[in-house]
C-alpha cells in the first residue's frame, strides 16, 4: 500500500524468506496481497537460493489466475523449471529471467526478458545481448554471451550486490561499500582493470575498461578544468600526442598501458 500510495507502477514480490511455507500458503500470500492492494499490478519473484524455498511451475499456474499478478521474476536456475513455465504462459502474462548468464537459453524457451544485474554497469551490451536473442540471432547473442561471461562470472565471486557495488563504484555511479552485514568486496572478489594472462604479461579486462570509460563520459568524475565537462577519448581510437592541462582532457589507462599500481579508479588495482 506505501509502494502504491508513493506512485509505484507495480511491486516485485518474493517468496516470503525463513518461513519455508507450502506450495499453498505461497499462493495464499499472494492472494491476500492482491486482496490488500487489488489496483497495484505484481511481479512474484522465485528465488530458492534466498528464500529457502523453490515456487513449482505448479504453483506459478495458481498464481496466474490471480488477475493482478502480470509476471515472473524466475531465478531457479532450473532451464527445465524454467521451460516448463513458459510452456504453461497465458497470454498477457510476462516471464523474466533473473539470472545473466541464463539470458539467452531463457528467451529461446519463450522467456521475454531479465531483471539484470550486469545492466546495472553494462546497460548497453546487456541490451545487444537481449535483442540478439529475441530476434533469434544466434551467432550474434553467442558472441556477447562469450564477451559478458567473465563479467557474469565476476559478478558471482561474493553473494549479489557486493560484485555489482565494487563494478560501480570502479565506473564512477555509486560507493562500493553496502549495508551490513554485507561488507566491501574482499581482494578475491574485487574487480581487476588488468589481469596476468597464461602467457605472464597484463591484459586489459574489457568489460571493466568499457565500464570505466562509460563511468567517465556519464559521471562527475570528470567535471574538472576551465571548460567544464572536457572532451573524452578512447586512447585506442585516438592518434598519440601531448595534451597540456589548459586541454581539460584526461586520458583513462587501457589495454597495455595498465600495470598493476596504476590508479584507475576507486577500488580499481
Amino acid at each position: 500500500k506505501t509502494a502504491k500510495d508513493s506512485g509505484a507502477h507495480a511491486a516485485l514480490i518474493a517468496v516470503p524468506p525463513y518461513t519455508k511455507p507450502t506450495q499453498a500458503g505461497i499462493v495464499a500470500h499472494f492472494a491476500a496481497i492482491a486482496e490488500a492492494v487489488p489496483d497495484l499490478p505484481l511481479i512474484a519473484y522465485n528465488v530458492p537460493g534466498r528464500t529457502g524455498v523453490n515456487m513449482t511451475p505448479a504453483t506459478v499456474r495458481e498464481l496466474w489466475r490471480i488477475p493482478s499478478v502480470v509476471g515472473l521474476k524466475e531465478s531457479s536456475n532450473d532451464l527445465v523449471q524454467i521451460s516448463q513455465i513458459a510452456h504453461d504462459l497465458p497470454e498477457g502474462k510476462t516471464l523474466l529471467g533473473g539470472d545473466d548468464a541464463l539470458l539467452l537459453p531463457t528467451i529461446a524457451v519463450g522467456g521475454h526478458g531479465i531483471v539484470s544485474v550486469a545492466g546495472n554497469v553494462v546497460p548497453g551490451l546487456m541490451r545487444e545481448l537481449l535483442m540478439a536473442s529475441r530476434a533469434s540471432d544466434l551467432e550474434a547473442a553467442q558472441q556477447q554471451q562469450a564477451t559478458l561471461q567473465p563479467l557474469f562470472e565476476a559478478l558471482n565471486l561474493e553473494p549479489n550486490p557486493i560484485p555489482i557495488k565494487a563494478a560501480l563504484a570502479l565506473a564512477g555511479m555509486a560507493y562500493s561499500a553496502p549495508r551490513l552485514p554485507l561488507l566491501s568486496a574482499t581482494e578475491s572478489g574485487r574487480i581487476h582493470a588488468a589481469e596476468r594472462g597464461a602467457d605472464g604479461n597484463w591484459h586489459a579486462v574489457l568489460w571493466v575498461k568499457r565500464a570505466i570509460l562509460e563511468g567517465f563520459k556519464n559521471s562527475d568524475v570528470v567535471r574538472q578544468g576551465p571548460l567544464g565537462h572536457p572532451p573524452f577519448f578512447d586512447k585506442e581510437s585516438y592518434p598519440a600526442r601531448s595534451f597540456e592541462q589548459s586541454d581539460s582532457v584526461r586520458i583513462v589507462p587501457g589495454g597495455t598501458s595498465v600495470r598493476r599500481g596504476a590508479y584507475v579508479s576507486s577500488g580499481v588495482v
